[in-house]
C-alpha cells in the first residue's frame, strides 16, 4: 500500500475485509506521503457473489460497507444462470450502485 500511496493511481487489496481496508486507509491518511498526493487514490475492492436482483438489500449493504471503508470502485462477482441473467445482474447493480453515496472520507 505504501508504494500505491507514494507512486500509484490505485490500490486493490485482496482477501481482506472492509474493516481491514478501513484501518489501512486510516493509517495511510495520517502519513506525509498521503498529504503529498496531488490526486485521489482509487481503492478497488472485491465484492463476492452479489445478487442485486434476488438480494438487492444484501447487495446494497455490501456496497455501502465497501464505500464506507473507503472503496472508490468495486469489482463485483455474480452467480449467473446465463449470459442474459448476467446482463440483468449488471443492469440491476448499476441501478443499485447509483443510489449509494460514496463514503464521506
Amino acid at each position: 500500500m505504501r508504494r500505491a500511496v507514494e507512486l500509484g493511481d490505485a490500490w486493490s487489496p485482496f482477501r481482506v475485509d472492509s474493516g481491514q481496508v478501513r484501518g489501512w486507509l486510516d493509517a495511510e491518511r495520517a502519513t506525509d506521503a498521503w498529504a503529498a498526493r496531488d490526486r485521489p487514490l482509487d481503492v478497488v475492492v472485491q465484492a463476492r457473489h452479489l445478487d442485486p436482483i434476488d438480494d438487492a438489500s444484501g447487495s446494497r449493504v455490501a456496497l455501502e460497507e465497501h464505500a464506507d471503508a473507503g472503496a472508490t470502485l468495486v469489482a463485483a462477482r455474480f452467480r449467473s444462470r446465463s449470459v442474459g441473467h448476467a446482463l440483468e445482474q449488471l443492469a440491476a447493480l448499476r441501478e443499485l450502485a447509483g443510489r449509494i453515496s460514496p463514503g464521506a472520507r
